[in-house]
This record gives C-alpha cells, sequence and structure tokens, in this order.
C-alpha cells in the first residue's frame, strides 16, 4: 500500500508543477538570457557574475565548442583566469599535448612548435593553432604556481606517424623492433610525399597503411620491443583503427573514439587525483563531446563520464556550449595546405541550425559600439523539468549543457605552420 501511495505520489507532483507554468518556450528562454562580456581575459555583465559563481564552485568546467575561432580561446582563458585548473584537457592525442606540454613555459615555445610542424605536418591537432597554443600556456601560469598538467586525450592526429614512430625508436627496443620500425618510417616518408602532392589526408600513413603492415610491426615490437614501445604502437594503432572506419563510413568509429578519450582521461585523472585530491580540471573539446548523457551520435562520450564522476565524488561539473551565431568560419584545407575561410550566418543556414532559431533571434544587441565583446548567455538549467514545448535538439541541448553562450560574430583563429 506504501509503495502504490509513494508511485501516485512520484506521477502527481510533476502534474501540479506543470499546471502552474503557462510559460512558452520563446518567453522562458527570454528569461533565462543574461547579457556576457569577455574583454581583456576577464568576464563581465550579469552573465559574467553568474559564470564566475558557477565556475568557482565547480571542480570540473567542460566547454564544449565550435572550433578554429579566436574568441572561443579568448572565452577559455577568462574561464582560466577564475578557475586556476591544475589540469587542461584538450583535443589532441597524448603525445601531441606532452610535446606541447614541455614549451608552454619557454619564451620561443611558438618558434619551436612552428619549427616541429614544418618537419611533420599535421601531427598536432588544434594546439597547432596560434589561438589554442597561448591558451594553454595562458592556463598553465593561471594555476598560480602548483603543478600544472596538459592532457592529450584523443587519437593522435592524422600526420602524426612519424612521430610516434620516431618515439617508439627511442625507446631504445631490441632489433627486430627497430628494423620494423625503420621500415615503417620508409613508408611513412613516403606516404606524406603522396599526400603532400595532392593534399589528401587518406593517403597518409596514420590512415592508408595496409592492416597487414601493422601487424608485421606489431609482431616485431612484441618480440623485443620496450613496454613503452609496445604503448606507443597501441597508440598508432587505435588512431588508425578510428580514422579507417571513420574515412569508410563505418558509425563504430564514433564509439571506438569516445572509448578511447574516455580510457586516455582515466589514465590521466586516477594518478592526478591521488596527488591533487581537490584539484580543478578543465576540459574544451567540440560541443559534441562535453555533454551529459548521449550525444548527438548516441555515444556515452567523455563529457557524460566526467558529469558521471563528478556526481560520485559529490562535486561538480559545469557544462558550457559556445558558438558563433556570424562571421567567418575556418575548416582544415588539406595537408600542407592553408584553412579554408568561408563567411557563414546560421541565421540564413535554417536547413543547418534551423532549431537554434529562437535563441539566435534573442541575441541581445549592443548598446554601443563600445560593446564589441557582448555575448548572450542562456542559463538552460532555467528551462529543464517545464511543461514548455521544444524540438528534439533543444531538448539534447538543455539537459546536455548547463549554459549556452552565443557570440554574435567570429572570426578565424590562425594557424601556427
Amino acid at each position: 500500500m506504501l509503495l502504490r501511495s509513494l508511485t501516485i505520489l512520484a506521477v502527481a507532483l510533476p502534474l501540479f508543477a506543470q499546471s502552474e507554468d503557462t510559460s512558452s518556450f520563446r518567453d522562458a528562454l527570454r528569461q533565462a538570457r543574461l547579457p556576457l562580456i569577455v574583454s581583456d581575459g576577464k568576464l563581465g555583465g550579469v552573465g559574467g557574475d553568474v559564470l564566475i559563481r558557477e565556475i568557482e564552485a565547480a571542480r570540473f568546467v567542460l566547454i564544449g565548442e565550435t572550433h578554429f575561432t579566436r574568441e572561443i580561446p579568448e572565452f577559455a582563458t577568462a574561464v582560466c583566469q577564475i578557475m586556476h585548473p591544475q589540469a587542461y584537457a584538450v583535443e589532441a592525442g597524448p603525445l601531441a599535448a606532452h610535446y606541447v606540454a614541455g614549451e608552454l613555459h619557454d619564451p620561443q615555445r611558438i618558434a619551436h612548435t612552428q619549427a616541429k610542424l614544418r618537419l611533420e605536418p599535421d601531427s598536432i591537432a588544434f594546439l597547432n593553432i596560434h589561438e589554442e597554443n597561448d591558451l594553454a600556456s595562458n592556463c598553465a601560469a593561471s594555476s598560480q604556481g602548483r603543478p600544472f598538467h596538459l592532457w592529450g586525450l584523443d587519437q593522435e592526429y592524422v600526420g602524426a606517424a612519424g612521430m610516434i614512430l620516431h618515439s617508439m625508436e627511442a625507446t631504445n627496443p631490441g632489433p627486430s623492433s627497430l628494423e620494423a620500425i625503420h621500415i615503417a618510417l620508409r613508408h611513412e616518408a613516403d606516404s606524406q610525399r603522396k599526400a603532400s602532392a595532392t593534399g589528401k589526408v587518406t593517403q597518409l600513413y596514420l590512415v592508408d597503411t595496409p592492416d597487414a603492415d601493422l601487424h608485421q610491426l606489431s609482431l616485431a615490437i612484441h618480440k623485443d620491443g620496450k613496454p613503452e614501445t609496445v604503448h606507443l604502437l597501441q597508440e598508432l594503432t587505435k588512431s588508425h583503427d578510428i580514422y579507417r572506419m571513420s574515412i569508410e563510413g563505418k558509425p563504430e568509429s564514433n564509439h571506438a573514439r569516445a572509448i578511447l578519450l574516455k580510457q586516455h582521461f582515466l589514465a590521466e585523472y586516477l594518478p592526478f587525483r591521488q596527488t591533487e585530491p581537490e584539484g580543478r580540471v578543465l576540459l574544451k573539446f567540440g560541443s559534441m563531446h562535453m555533454g551529459r548523457g548521449f550525444d548527438p551520435l548516441h555515444q556515452l562520450n567523455i563529457g557524460n563520464t566526467v558529469a558521471e564522476i563528478a556526481d560520485a565524488e559529490g562535486v561538480k561539473s559545469l557544462h558550457i556550449a559556445v558558438v558563433g551565431a556570424a562571421g567567418t568560419g575556418a575548416s582544415n584545407g588539406g595537408y600542407r595546405r592553408p584553412m579554408q575561410v568561408e563567411p557563414f550566418d546560421l541565421m540564413s543556414e535554417k536547413d543547418e541550425a534551423g532549431w537554434l532559431t529562437p535563441a539566435l533571434e534573442e541575441l541581445l544587441p549592443p548598446t554601443s559600439k563600445n560593446e564589441p565583446n557582448l555575448f548572450t548567455m542562456f542559463d538552460l538549467r532555467k528551462l529543464r523539468f517545464r511543461p514548455l514545448h521544444f524540438t528534439p535538439e533543444w531538448e539534447q541541448l538543455i539537459y546536455s549543457y548547463d549554459i549556452l553562450v552565443i557570440i554574435p560574430r567570429v572570426s578565424p583563429a590562425m594557424p601556427l605552420q
């Protein structure tokens, strides 16, 4: 009888709460809207005040972004200045992040990274962007003298095979391993020449190498390689498998990548947790990765893992989605090719982003020409568990992310190579 009464109560309470709320979705969205100013590495406005409180209360802050803009790293820099994280996790491979971490405090870090990228193009993802590299350096400086960790959680980037193979060689494995590594390096050099001529990343070693060749390399490494040699081989083969499945249009690539992100995170976080029990972690990835629950590709991604860890540890994770409304977008132009840039306006691209139109139409206009950095922030938590009618895309966003930040106009970031 008690169980039946509790069940009736559980059903009745939401119905009662819903009957009290007559707001339309557009009204509720407007009520959740706040002005946010990002200027000189600081957050301002009413939205800035809310964000500062929420960031200060969070152990984990996750920024889900659109890539290759100047403005989003500026926003993330302001988050670092408030948060002072001891760890910053990025959408790059572990080996690439390890290299950049070693350069963060060097005044010549940009020149050094440019030289590395001339030798090994497309070996570093995102941290090969000037603004992203500066962001990592700024986050390291904001850690207030405490140990700072830069974590690369993704597969290694498409041009990273040479970097991985040279790192395997540097572990001083046995003669069988060295011979196989040198053969692989020759094949990798051939693939670079082919891809350089066409600009097609699909011709690079990490994408195009036959499974049979990797099998021969694996046999040799397992014969007389060191444990670190074997570990690097695993990173190479996992990256290769993800790229191959993606090129072949297999959805399993999304699942394999999500698993790898989570495995890399735990490999970094668990020892970090032992030495920094209250250490704070900032993560910045594409928006597909940083939300709670299933992502739009139906994967339980790294953002959900972090949210679950936060819940289990009794701490807070704050999930922020950041998107540009219009401006000039950038994308990869091909191997050894310049970035492609082109204007965009989400309001005029209704086939792709029509569901976002209600928020775009509610953007706050600047009150003067002196407010070029006025963003519009929506506190999505205010839209949850209410009888509002919205699209499935909005439902996913509202329950995956806590905050939505829309930048009225973005500009392209500057690659280092």
